[in-house]
């Protein structure tokens, strides 16, 4: 989903996104690709259930999957802000992803 919406008087885009396991991760980083292209700019804000494990999100290992989403956000100068879960889960659930 993808939704576009004012704050004062800069635009912003809003992207919620489900990377299913059973789907390799570049086919869903490709998805989040076209649509920083299509931001052209714009402030956007990621709010992904990426199904990959990252201690950069406050999980205690790194697997495959959260080490390329990792690369993918950090070669693309994107910034993770996850608030540390409430409660003990066996990782985090989404990450958040902005740029402006």
């Amino acid at each position: 989903m993808l939704l576009e919406t004012k704050v004062g008087k800069e635009k912003l885009l809003i992207s919620s996104m489900y990377f299913d396991i059973n789907r390799p991760i570049d086919y869903d980083l490709q998805k989040m690709q076209a649509i920083l292209m299509h931001a052209n700019g714009l402030g956007i804000v990621f709010a992904v259930d990426r199904k990959a494990r990252s201690t950069s999100c406050h999980d205690v290992l790194t697997n495959t999957r959260g080490k390329a989403m990792e690369e993918f956000l950090i070669s693309r100068q994107q910034y993770i802000a996850n608030e540390k879960p409430v409660a003990q889960r066996s990782g985090p659930v989404a990450a958040l992803a902005t740029s402006t």
